[in-house]
């Protein structure tokens, strides 16, 4: 495991580890604890890591754009619709481009290039236009017709060239704070699709390994948008709980339900079904205990699926996107409680580290159970606490200790409500969460 460590903090930890020998050496249990302190400590590496503590989006500041060649104009426009990709990964609008502002700034776009490079893709034979395409014009289960998706005709033995662009990416959110376009995290909430599609007299939910030409569509439409997606398994489990008749008729408690299993932060219910000429579509977004409705109509149905995604990420990135400047950052005081080993404690400090919201991170105060932590944040207090709430890895609790058996584990701990008063100076403390594992 790769911890990085300032020498305060590494300094910390080694009294952090020391107070716990003293301290769970006073009773036997507490001895026994301590000697299997060593054991919990490899086990909690392997939990944590395999635990899913957020959902981060990959590659956000880097795009692949399909080229015609490796001339110096071709790049150059390439890595122009790069950074454009870039930016509505980040923003979560696809206008954003559009701005005044940002203009100047994607004109010189090759000025923020990290790295790029070109591959090559096969293109097979026939109207599929690529290998990754091939069974485009095939029937998917459940349909009684090809589905409409476009395609590009190519001679035979053709490869298609790419580049794919990455960019620096404190640079890019420099421009964005310049250009006062706001812009969220890596962070972001997971969304599960219950998709339920009507053709003819047949119904039938969308299933990722059954459905694959469609679930891809949608996929690759959400990592366009760097939205974070999900397809329910649809096996014996789900199909105990959920029916195709409960999506189709939108039954929240019943879709709630076959949800919890999935961990999810929001849902997105489609129902799907032609009308004359074209596809219509009802959608709902669950999120934050909010619900937003809403209806479509596109003459295609990869267009339909592309638009649900849009207007998902539209409606999501609303309560988290935020212009990032000094002039809102917040200085908060953070007490983290239930820490039981060193790994759990570096594991908290890397986490917190690693979010794009805090700039800055001092440890204060450690002892055998909690961590008194000062943050520097880029953003309110608000986005803040979002974006821990995403995490699952910290809840808020009120500072106390849950029974007698925890307190008097816990005796030596900072922030206990009798202790304090023996405290000679009382931190003002912002904010209480437990590690959850």
């Amino acid at each position: 495991m790769n911890i990085n460590l300032k020498p305060e903090e590494l300094s910390l930890c080694i009294v952090y580890i020391l107070r716990n020998l003293i301290n769970h050496t006073k009773t036997i249990r507490c001895a026994i604890k301590f000697r299997s302190l060593f054991v919990l400590y490899f086990l909690s590496v392997t939990f944590f890591c395999n635990t899913a503590l957020a959902v981060e989006i990959e590659n956000l500041f880097s795009a692949e754009i399909e080229v015609a060649g490796q001339s110096s104009d071709e790049r150059k426009k390439a890595v122009r619709q790069a950074l454009e990709h870039v930016v509505v990964k980040l923003t979560g609008h696809l206008q954003s481009v559009n701005s005044a502002e940002l203009a100047p700034f994607l004109m010189q776009a090759e000025r923020y290039v990290e790295q790029f490079r070109y591959r090559e893709k096969e293109i097979l034979s026939g109207k599929t236009g690529n290998s990754e395409r091939q069974n485009a014009l095939k029937m998917q289960p459940g349909l009684t017709k090809e589905i409409d998706i476009d395609v590009k005709p190519v001679t035979n033995n053709v490869t298609q060239l790419y580049l794919w662009v990455s960019f620096d990416s404190a640079a890019v959110k420099n421009i964005l704070d310049k250009a006062n376009i706001p812009y969220w995290g890596q962070t972001r909430p997971l969304v599960l699709v219950w998709l339920a599609i009507e053709e003819g007299a047949e119904r039938f939910l969308l299933e990722k390994e059954l459905h694959t030409e469609l679930s891809s569509l949608l996929q690759n439409r959400a990592d366009f948008r760097g939205l974070p997606i999900a397809f329910p398994l649809m096996d014996l489990e789900d199909r105990a709980v959920i029916r195709i008749s409960d999506v189709w008729g939108n039954f929240a408690d019943t879709i709630g339900e076959a949800s919890e299993r999935y961990s999810v932060d929001a849902i997105l219910v489609g129902r799907l079904n032609p009308v004359h000429n074209a596809w219509q579509g009802r959608w709902t977004v669950y999120h934050h205990s909010r619900t937003r409705d809403w209806q479509s109509t596109q003459l295609k149905l990869a267009d339909l699926l592309k638009a649900g995604i849009d207007e998902t990420t539209d409606v999501i990135a609303q309560d988290y996107v935020q212009v990032m400047s000094d002039e809102d950052s917040e200085r908060l005081q953070l007490v983290i409680d239930g820490l039981t080993n060193f790994s759990e404690y570096s594991q908290i400090l890397n986490y917190l580290t690693g979010l794009d919201l805090v700039q800055n991170l001092q440890v204060k105060e450690v002892s055998s159970t909690q961590v008194l932590l000062e943050l520097q944040t880029r953003g309110s207090r608000k986005l803040f606490e979002q974006a821990i709430q995403l995490g699952r890895i910290l809840m808020p609790f009120n500072g106390l200790a849950s029974d007698e058996d925890e307190k008097e584990q816990n005796d030596f701990s900072l922030f206990d409500v009798q202790k304090e008063q023996e405290r000679e100076t009382t931190p003002q403390i912002d904010l209480f969460y437990r590690l959850v594992l």
